[in-house]
């Protein structure tokens, strides 16, 4: 039994994916930079239980190499820019990361506000030299941010 899906690459091709029940599958990028584009998404819904102060992180399950980065945006839906604050320039890197769980973040010091629970944005990943399986937008406790002088 297989099961169909989609997968969209910006700028680069739209496909179609049999995968297999059970199969793996993973965005393979390599010395030239992937980007990888979705559709609108849902912003997702903060926890009922109160953890102080939260902000919004790209959860993802990687295998990269000693040179692989990983970066990520958020665009707004309609017109496809990146979110203030949230642009790929923005994000911290992931480098040489291995990690089922691995949180991406934003710089806190460029962000001016926090996307909306409920709204639809749409998420842009650029890797090279990177494995990308899954990702997800949740909601963690905040890291404070170190003062630079």
């Amino acid at each position: 039994m297989t099961k169909a899906s989609r997968c969209f690459l910006h700028g680069l091709a739209v496909g179609r994916l049999r995968l297999r029940k059970d199969g793996w599958f993973s965005y393979d990028c390599g010395s030239e930079a992937g980007i990888l584009t979705t559709h609108a998404l849902p912003v997702p819904r903060k926890p009922l239980e109160d953890a102080g102060a939260l902000e919004l992180v790209l959860v993802l399950n990687i295998l990269s190499s000693v040179r692989g980065v990983v970066r990520a945006a958020l665009l707004h839906a309609e017109s496809g820019q990146p979110m203030l604050g949230y642009s790929c320039n923005d994000s911290v890197p992931l480098v040489g990361h291995n990690a089922l769980q691995i949180p991406l973040r934003w710089n806190s010091r460029s962000r001016s506000h926090v996307p909306a629970e409920g709204t639809s944005l749409k998420l842009r990943i650029e890797a090279t030299y990177t494995k990308i399986f899954t990702f997800q937008l949740v909601w963690r406790p905040s890291i404070p941010q170190p003062v630079v002088p």
